[in-house]
Order: structure tokens, then sequence, then C-alpha cells
């Protein structure tokens, strides 16, 4: 079984789950932070793929977002 979650709900939890880690939210901008993940998703990278996937670190390091990986696994 599974949830499926419109937007506002979706914004709604990774607004839960920034403020839960302890970031800053206008670093971790829920709608960028949800993009990311969502964008994850659509080429099927698990939660456990993104956090070892190279080239997400580097993207997220250079968005200075590090802990998507955090937020996503969540």
């Amino acid at each position: 079984s599974f949830t499926i979650y419109d937007t506002s709900d979706s914004v709604s939890g990774i607004k839960a789950c920034i403020k839960e880690l302890g970031l800053e939210d206008k670093v971790y901008k829920p709608k960028d932070v949800l993009s990311r993940i969502s964008m994850a998703k659509n080429n099927l990278i698990t939660a456990a793929a993104y956090r070892n996937n190279q080239q997400a670190i580097i993207n997220d390091t250079h968005a200075r977002k590090p802990r998507i990986c955090d937020i996503y696994s969540r």
C-alpha cells in the first residue's frame, strides 16, 4: 500500500523534515528540496541510491544543500 500526496501535503512534509533536522528553511526552501527529490524519483533513484550518488552529492553541495539526502530518506 502507498499514499499519494498533493503538492501542498508534500511541501508540508518537507517543511516538517527541515524543522526536525534543525536545518535553515531559508537555505533549504521546501519547494526547491521537493523539486530535487521529485527529480530523483522521476529517474527511479531511491533515497539509499541518492545518498550514494556522487553526482547528486556534488550537485547538492554546490547548491549549498548537502543534507537533501537526509530529507529524502525520511
